[in-house]
């Protein structure tokens, strides 16, 4: 884990990089929005056939409906994720709706996340994703989240587009520790 976790860390910063590159970002601009790996994390998901929760706990919660996880988007700068052979995993396009991210044999998934946005003025857009409940196999993935440091500030960086900033500069750490229904606003 600790040498997946280590090459996922290298590969999220290059990753990172080549964002910036792409946009023409000066020199330095990159180092300042690397992220933080000892503030970064990765999960092991198991996402099982049915409901996980033993029939005799259902009462008191909701149905699992027809999402095993709903839709949302990643808080920090990148997500790369992965996943098993199963499917399940589906992301949302402006033009086509849900569709479907088709397991590919030694890929990984790359998700954009909202402080990359904000980065970016809009220009790239969070990767709104969810994951369908499994109905043959279970679901087997492994993301990895790469953060900004806790204390940096998130703010449209001034050489990406002519407009004005879509959003105004805010502490990642507050951001991460705010309600849901305030970062769903924007910021």
């Amino acid at each position: 884990m600790s040498t997946h976790y280590d090459a996922f860390s290298d590969l999220a910063t290059r990753t990172i990089d080549l964002v910036l590159t792409a946009l023409a970002s000066p020199a330095g601009a990159a180092e300042a929005r690397r992220g933080d790996r000892t503030r970064s994390h990765m999960r092991l998901n198991h996402r099982t056939v049915g409901d996980p929760v033993p029939d005799g706990e259902q009462g008191s919660l909701n149905e699992l409906g027809d999402v095993a996880l709903g839709e949302h988007t990643d808080s920090g700068l990148v997500t790369l994720l992965v996943q098993d052979a199963t499917g399940g995993l589906q992301a949302l396009s402006g033009d086509d709706g849900w569709i479907d991210v088709e397991p590919r044999r030694g890929a990984i998934v790359v998700d954009l996340a909202d402080c990359m946005q904000v980065l970016t003025n809009d220009r790239y857009r969070a990767a709104t994703h969810r994951v369908l409940p499994m109905g043959e196999s279970d679901r087997m993935s492994i993301p990895y989240l790469l953060n900004p440091p806790i204390d940096a500030t998130i703010e449209p960086m001034e050489h990406v587009g002519t407009n004005a900033p879509a959003y105004r500069p805010f502490v990642f750490g507050e951001f991460i520790n705010a309600p849901p229904s305030v970062r769903a606003r924007g910021s």
